[in-house]
This record gives structure tokens, sequence and C-alpha cells, in this order.
């Protein structure tokens, strides 16, 4: 418990903000996953020597920049499953009730508990 204390609750490079998911929209590692297929198609396997893997982060690089571009001008939009929007708004509807103060953390945790098991009957035991 000392060490998680020290290095990611009060630690110098990683504190909850950097990997809190609270009032996030994305909270799986989806994106990241999606990434590193990718990367694994443009660089035809894994095994890469390192000048080739360069080249191919390189071109992700740009990906990226170019989806930003098309993101900031609502050229493309990220998609949803409707289960995950359904899933998104539940949950910003309690954390709004949590920061208005008509909840308290235990009453948000059984909340959200609550729901997922009511909207999800098979995802939440």
């Amino acid at each position: 418990m000392d060490y998680l204390e020290r290095n990611w609750i009060r630690g110098r490079f990683w504190n909850p903000v950097h990997w809190s998911c609270f009032n996030l929209l994305l909270r799986t590692n989806n994106d990241c996953e999606g990434l590193h297929n990718d990367c694994n198609k443009l660089a035809g396997g894994p095994n890469l020597p390192f000048y080739k893997m360069t080249m191919v982060l390189e071109q992700l690089c740009e990906d990226v920049k170019l989806s930003q571009k098309l993101l900031l001008h609502e050229k493309i939009k990220a998609h949803r499953k409707k289960e995950t929007q359904l899933k998104n708004s539940i949950l910003f509807t309690l954390w709004s009730r949590y920061h208005d103060n008509e909840l308290s953390t235990v009453e948000l945790l059984e909340e959200i508990v609550l729901e997922l098991r009511t909207s999800f009957p098979t995802v939440v035991p």
C-alpha cells in the first residue's frame, strides 16, 4: 500500500488525475488496441527492425494529426455503440448529480451499480 500511495496517489509523475476515468467519456483501451492493430498492419507484422519501426511510427503520427484535424472540424465522429451511449448517459447523469452534491460518494457508487445492473443485467453481476 505504501508503494501505491507513494507512486500512484501522491506521486510526482502519476496521480489520480492521470489514471482516473471519473467523468471521462473513454474508459477502455479499445482506442489503444486499434492503434496497435493499425501499427501491425502498416508494419506487416511484429519483429521489425528499428529503422522500419520508426518509419511506421512516423506514418501513424501523420494519421493521428489528420484524424485530429478532421475531428476538430467535425468532419468525422467517433463511433459509439448504442449500448455504450446509454451507459455513458447514465454515468454522466449520475456524475452531474454528484457534482451538484445531490449524491454522496457512497450513494454515487450505489446508484452506478443499481443503474448498470438494471440496464445491463448480463454485464454487472
